[in-house]
């Protein structure tokens, strides 16, 4: 992914809810660079359970053996990271619109929550990547909005 695949995410300021996020064109199958370069998980479209969305992030992320396999679990391991590599740069990318409803809501405060927290911080880069086709559902669903109601979850998602 080159710069010039980034929308300009920096119109919104990273105090309103979905402003920590980064929202690009379609994304490329490329293969992740090596254990030297960040570390880039993709979620594939057509995530629809929790469970689903948990187990592809902690397989991506190497999440430790405690892992509690819930929201608030999700949460601590995003906010620590500290069995990654020291300054490691983490990339979440979202090919799709994960879940529905009240877990879709809850799964974009955490990785607002955490996007907010590591911009913060200075040892590490943790980069939450969405397409940019899906920035009104994301910021809707924030807002306290369904954000279910968007072109992926009636099946004909457009790149």
């Amino acid at each position: 992914m080159t710069a010039g695949d980034h929308a300009s995410s920096g119109r919104e300021s990273s105090e309103r809810p979905g402003g920590a996020f980064e929202f690009i064109g379609p994304l490329r199958d490329e293969t992740a660079p090596t254990t030297a370069g960040p570390l880039v998980v993709r979620i594939p479209r057509g995530v629809t359970s929790k469970q689903a969305l948990l187990a592809a992030l902690a397989q991506g992320l190497r999440l430790p053996d405690y892992f509690g396999w819930n929201w608030d679990a999700l949460e601590e391991c995003l906010r620590d990271l500290s069995w990654l590599s020291a300054g490691r740069e983490v990339v979440i990318e979202h090919a799709g619109l994960p879940l529905r409803g009240r877990s879709r809501r809850t799964y974009l405060q955490v990785l607002d929550a955490v996007a907010r927290r590591w911009r913060e911080r200075s040892e590490r880069r943790v980069r939450i990547v969405f397409r940019a086709s899906h920035e009104r559902a994301i910021k809707r669903a924030l807002a306290g909005g369904r954000g279910d109601g968007d072109a992926e979850s009636a099946g004909n998602e457009r790149d």
